[in-house]
């Protein structure tokens, strides 16, 4: 007799990988025998089981024509069903599937992905049914199930079907259950419904005349819908997040932050423009968790910067960017390497401001500071947190430039002189440009002024910038330049130049200093003679009573000359003023017999009473030497 399998070996037999052989004369088995395969089978393909062993009994079982399935047991088997290389469980599945009603279509679909021959014929069989419908009404839940499979010909049929059956407020829904989706598999998915021809329409009509999805979607998954989307979507998109950061860039920020480095850096170039004309409005809870959830995005950190630095912004709302921005280590190292291109923008001021007010936080990352924020921040730094910084600014001098002369605070005098030597020592002294070395010499500083003295004494003084020191008004420079002028003689080829250089300054102390000097010294007739030419077109007063006093003391010579009757003409015009050289002119006139009727006439009309009676009294003078005067008779 033949001696029926026992189950325990059958079930042995179903171990993974294990071969399995089930001799000719088995085939003649019982009913008893093939119903307990049939049932082990079963147990091992709910449990996912599609080994060779299992899938052997299958074959065997179908040889016999005992391998069945009531659409109860098939249903819960249907993934493992087409997942199994097996023509006979594909078979199977197949012919459960392609009758089952069309509610039931999305779960036959996703257990038929594994078989692209038997899907791409279920879709087809579905498309139909559904075609061939008197009524169908299905709900959005039940086209939305199309979509969470994760192949694209069964999305692509989901959208295809949602085109045909579901409204636009709908599709809505769809999609944010897409972009919300958590599960292990939510950004393929994802990718799966944004790249479907049949998706692409209906993404953007429902998304083209609400702005709703910017505020509810997540700016990573709206990132990736751009990245991955066709073109029409990736346009709608980029074109609406492009309006709404223009109008909120600080709302919009970490959106913008999560595009393609090369989309976000053009978005950003078109909107910057608009910055500038628009008044931020920074609200400080929200800015701290913007500036968080950025973390470590180096592109999103610098934009808000940028934003700020563009933007019409109060020194205190600046503040407050740059307050939060410290609290944070990647942040504020971003913050204080920017600082350098912020420099560029009009609120540059309110930023390096904004800095000095936090150097307690500032100090742990000096050694970030660019060059050209130093001096500013020290400037503006309170006088108590500055002793911090006296080290690190040490530190850094040596590669700044000049304007470090801009610094006055005394504690950083010594740092000065260091710098200065440095410099030198290197060959790279400021001694060789004037403009610097005039700046040193005028520093607020006593120690940094010496030195520059000490070097413009050692480089030759000359009479053009000895003058600049000179009215510079501080009483050491002003001390120093005049030793310079002190010693220049008579027999200096730019002697005259350098007295006119003194007595034409705009500063009234200079010029007395060089009046000062004329007095004191004795020079030829044609040296003074060239000296008062010069110095009686100018319009001081002092200048002009000593040009009227030594015309009144030297040889008639020099009287004759032109500029004498232009300056005697200048002077007794001018009413109620320099009153000492019009008296000194008008006592040279009355010691001359050659003199200027017409303004001696002028002056008798319209000059004050004082001058008008003089002027008559020369004109009665002259007219009784027996010289005409037009309009003027002696009665």
């Amino acid at each position: 007799m033949f001696r029926a399998m026992d189950t325990r070996e059958i079930s042995k037999s179903f171990a993974p990988n294990q071969s399995f052989f089930i001799p000719e004369s088995r085939l003649r088995a019982s009913d008893q025998f093939k119903s307990s395969l049939k049932t082990l089978v079963v147990q091992q393909l709910k449990k996912g089981n599609t080994s060779a062993s299992v899938l052997r009994s299958i074959q065997f079982l179908h040889h016999t024509g005992d391998f069945s399935l009531s659409p109860q047991e098939a249903y819960p088997l249907a993934e493992t069903l087409f997942k199994a290389d097996s023509p006979v469980t594909r078979k199977v599945a197949f012919g459960m599937a392609k009758n089952a009603p069309i509610y039931d279509a999305p779960y036959w679909l996703n257990a038929a992905r594994h078989s692209e021959t038997h899907l791409k014929d279920l879709i087809e069989i579905y498309r139909q049914k559904i075609h061939h419908a008197h009524h169908y009404n299905g709900a959005q839940q039940e086209f939305s199930d199309y979509m969470f499979i994760a192949h694209p010909a069964v999305v692509n049929f989901g959208w295809e079907l949602a085109e045909r059956y579901l409204r636009a407020r709908e599709v809505s829904e769809i999609w944010g259950k897409l972009v919300r989706n958590r599960k292990a598999n939510a950004w393929q998915l994802l990718q799966l419904n944004v790249q479907a021809p049949s998706a692409m329409q209906w993404f953007v009509a429902s998304h083209s005349n609400q702005m709703e999805h910017l505020y509810t979607y997540s700016p990573e998954k709206i990132a990736f819908i751009i990245k991955k989307g066709a073109p029409p979507v990736r346009h709608l998109l980029l074109g609406q997040i492009t309006q709404s950061f223009e109008c909120n860039p600080l709302m919009f920020l970490y959106l913008v932050s999560n595009l393609a480095h090369e989309q976000r850096t053009q978005l950003l170039h078109k909107c910057l423009p608009q910055f500038a004309q628009q008044t931020l409005s920074i609200d400080e809870g929200f800015l701290a968790h913007t500036i968080q959830r950025l973390g470590e995005n180096t592109w999103g950190l610098k934009t808000l910067l940028t934003v700020v630095a563009h933007a019409q912004v109060t020194q205190a709302e600046t503040n407050q960017v740059v307050g939060l921005m410290l609290e944070e280590t990647h942040s504020a190292q971003v913050l204080v390497q920017r600082l350098a291109t912020l420099l560029n923008t009009k609120n540059k001021a309110l930023f390096v401001k904004a800095l000095s007010k936090n150097p307690d936080k500032l100090l742990a990352y000096h050694q970030y500071i660019p060059q050209q924020v130093w001096v500013g921040l020290l400037r503006q730094m309170p006088i108590a947190y500055l002793t911090g910084f006296k080290q690190a600014f040490a530190q850094a001098i040596s590669t700044l430039g000049d304007e470090v002369l801009n610094i006055t605070a005394p504690l950083f005098e010594d740092t000065l002189i260091d710098w200065l030597k440095h410099h030198q020592a290197k060959g790279q002294a400021p001694l060789d440009d004037p403009r610097l070395l005039y700046k040193i010499c005028i520093h607020p500083l006593p120690k940094v002024r010496q030195w520059g003295h000490t070097q413009a004494m050692r480089q030759g003084l000359k009479a053009d910038f000895a003058l600049k020191l000179l009215e510079s008004d501080l009483p050491e420079t002003v001390a120093f330049a005049k030793t310079y002028f002190d010693g220049i003689t008579v027999e200096d080829s730019h002697f005259v130049d350098n007295l006119l250089a003194l007595c034409d300054s705009p500063m009234a102390a200079t010029r007395s200093y060089g009046l000062a000097l004329l007095q004191k010294i004795e020079i030829s007739s044609t040296k003074e003679a060239l000296l008062l030419a010069y110095l009686a077109e100018h319009a001081d007063a002092k200048i002009q009573t000593y040009v009227a006093q030594k015309l009144l003391q030297t040889s008639p010579s020099i009287n004759q000359a032109p500029f004498v009757k232009k300056f005697d003409q200048a002077v007794l015009r001018r009413k109620n003023r320099h009153k000492v050289a019009r008296e000194h002119v008008k006592k040279r006139w009355s010691q001359q017999t050659e003199v200027d009727i017409q303004t001696l006439v002028e002056l008798a009309k319209t000059g004050t009473q004082g001058d008008a009676e003089w002027a008559i009294i020369q004109l009665t003078r002259l007219s009784v030497q027996g010289k005409e005067v037009d309009g003027f008779v002696l009665d």
